[in-house]
């Protein structure tokens, strides 16, 4: 105790309460699953919101207006724009053309407010904002979602899944929200060089539940170190660990798990072609036919 002027102040009382409120405000800041899942703060990374569009003669040109009022650089962002290439390659987002989305890029530069991107990280299709938790109900996994794809003929299965877990130490509660991988081709196939794809990208918690579904995010051979078994997305590196088409299931068609948590509002992100029914389609075919083959 300190006397000043008749008064007595509980100094090293008053200096512990500050550090305990100081301790209590990091540790909520580094297990605050938002601050591990939250877009990366590089100013040259840009998420934006907004109806996407297919432009050019070519059909390479692709812009978007956003919606959500995004920042690069220090400048207000009006105008979003990006190029695919010519041919096979700009039916990469077909998909996509005259929805609304959700799509996280590199800024190449900007000018009079319009971004010009140079690469694409990550992007899906939004519905209304929804609580995950119920969205993955069994009954309405079972329902499945009002996508367009579902019925093409042209459809191509997806037959590969990987956790990633990343090689740098990770940050709070990072460790604890495991992406999933779901892919077309394996990423073998893919890193021998062909072309590149979509993978649908999905956040789970503890790999018991799915968190969040994050949409797509685009796949090159030059993100692919096969030896190592590394990838490299969204700005960082992670180690592949490929799943049988059982553990898939396990999570895919009991998508809200175990462990009992509390969920956020969400947007979610759809991929077309890859709802939660279409998935667990494809995996239950490889299951069964492993069941089946002698």
């Amino acid at each position: 105790m300190i006397k000043v002027r008749g008064l007595l102040f509980p100094c090293v009382s008053l200096l512990a309460v500050l550090c305990l409120l100081t301790a209590d405000r990091i540790f909520a800041q580094s297990n605050d699953p938002r601050a591990a899942l939250a877009p990366d703060s590089d100013s040259n990374v840009l998420l934006a919101r907004g109806l996407l569009t297919r432009r050019g003669k070519a059909g390479s040109l692709w812009t978007l207006e956003p919606k959500n009022s995004p920042k690069a650089r220090g400048e207000s962002i009006i105008q979003v724009t990006f190029t695919t290439p010519p041919g096979q390659g700009s039916q990469t987002y077909a998909g996509y053309d005259d929805k609304v989305v959700e799509l996280t890029g590199e800024v190449k530069s900007i000018f009079n407010g319009n971004a010009v991107l140079s690469k694409i990280r990550s992007i899906g299709i939004l519905d209304s904002p929804l609580n995950l938790s119920a969205s993955l109900r069994p009954d309405a996994v079972a329902q499945g979602p009002s996508d367009s794809s579902e019925n093409r003929g042209d459809r191509v299965p997806y037959k590969h899944a990987y956790y990633l877990f990343l090689a740098s130490v990770p940050t709070g509660c990072q460790v604890c929200y495991v992406p999933l991988l779901i892919t077309q081709l394996s990423l073998e196939e893919i890193a021998k060089g062909n072309p590149a794809v979509l993978g649908v990208y999905i956040v789970t918690y503890e790999r018991d539940s799915i968190w969040e579904m994050k949409g797509a995010v685009p796949i090159e051979p030059t993100v692919i170190e096969a030896a190592p078994r590394i990838i490299h997305l969204n700005g960082d590196a992670y180690r592949y660990q490929a799943l049988f088409p059982s553990e898939v299931l396990k999570l895919i068609e009991n998508p809200g798990g175990t462990i009992p948590i509390s969920r956020p509002m969400v947007m979610n992100k759809a991929v077309p072609g890859a709802s939660l029914p279409q998935l667990i389609a494809d995996f239950r075919d490889l299951q069964d036919r492993a069941h089946t083959s002698p």
